[in-house]
């Protein structure tokens, strides 16, 4: 045994340092690439507070609750169990970008505990989850749209949802940043 370690230690060592580290080269490339695509980075923005943010203004101008029991939920058809949380966006685009566009982002809403988010839902808009909407609001940004207009942004939520939520908007151009906008 003493011979083999003698004849195969120093590329047994070799293979030893060289593995973990090719590891460690390929991985991290790739975790670092993963955080620069992902929201990963909040910018809290307080109740009331309009902010500047990949190439616009942004306020929530309202935000209203309405239970499945009641008689607007039951008139906007939500589930058995659920709430619908309606969040109405004043978006002031800036200047467009080189190809005459407004920035495009994407809501989601978040259940916080504390400074932790619990829970995430999706926009309505895109959910698969069937209810009334109002027919004339502008349910998500558009890039056509240069001058300032309003979105109203739906999610349905579980009736045990707590009071406490924040909307995450993200702009593509800003990752891994994203707007963390309190209700």
């Amino acid at each position: 045994m003493r011979l083999w370690w003698r004849r195969n230690g120093i590329p047994v060592a070799i293979i030893a340092v060289l593995l973990p580290a090719t590891v460690f080269i390929t991985f991290s490339t790739e975790w670092a690439t993963y955080n620069t695509t992902r929201a990963v980075e909040p910018v809290v923005v307080d109740r009331g507070d309009t902010v500047a943010f990949g190439g616009a203004d942004w306020a929530v101008l309202n935000s209203e609750r309405i239970a499945g029991g009641s008689a607007e939920g039951i008139d906007a058809e939500l589930p058995a169990g659920a709430d619908l949380v309606v969040v109405t966006f004043l978006v002031t685009p800036g200047e467009p970008d080189d190809e005459g566009k407004s920035p495009y982002c994407m809501f989601r809403l978040q259940e916080l505990d504390g400074s932790d988010v619990s829970r995430t839902f999706g926009d309505a808009a895109l959910d698969p989850i069937s209810h009334k909407t109002n027919p004339t609001a502008v349910a998500s940004c558009t890039t056509d749209n240069l001058d300032p207009y309003r979105v109203e942004s739906t999610f349905v939520v579980p009736a045990d949802t707590g009071d406490t939520l924040a909307v995450k908007l993200e702009v593509e151009s800003e990752l891994p940043r994203f707007l963390q906008l309190t209700l």
